[in-house]
C-alpha cells in the first residue's frame, strides 16, 4: 500500500490516491497507514540508504503540493 501511494514521491500516473478499510478493518488499517507514514524517513534517497522517498521532481511539484497542504 505504501508503495503504490508514496513510490516515486507520489508522482506517477499509478500512484494510489485513496484507501478505504471496510467494516471492522477500517480502524486497523487507518492506524497501521498512519503507523507507516509517521515512520516514513523523506531525505535525498542517493545520500541517505535509509531514506524511504526522495524530494519531488522540482520546484513546480513542491509549489503545487505546499500549494494543496495549505489550503486545507
Amino acid at each position: 500500500i505504501m508503495g503504490a501511494s508514496v513510490g516515486c514521491a507520489g508522482q506517477r500516473c499509478m500512484a494510489g490516491s485513496l484507501l478505504m478499510g471496510v467494516g471492522d478493518a477500517a480502524p486497523r488499517v487507518r492506524d497501521q497507514i498512519g503507523q507507516a507514514i509517521d515512520a516514513m524517513i523523506v531525505d535525498d534517497t542517493t545520500a541517505n540508504p535509509k531514506a524511504d522517498m526522495g524530494p519531488v521532481i522540482d520546484a513546480a511539484a513542491r509549489d503545487r503540493i505546499v500549494n494543496a497542504i495549505n489550503s486545507g
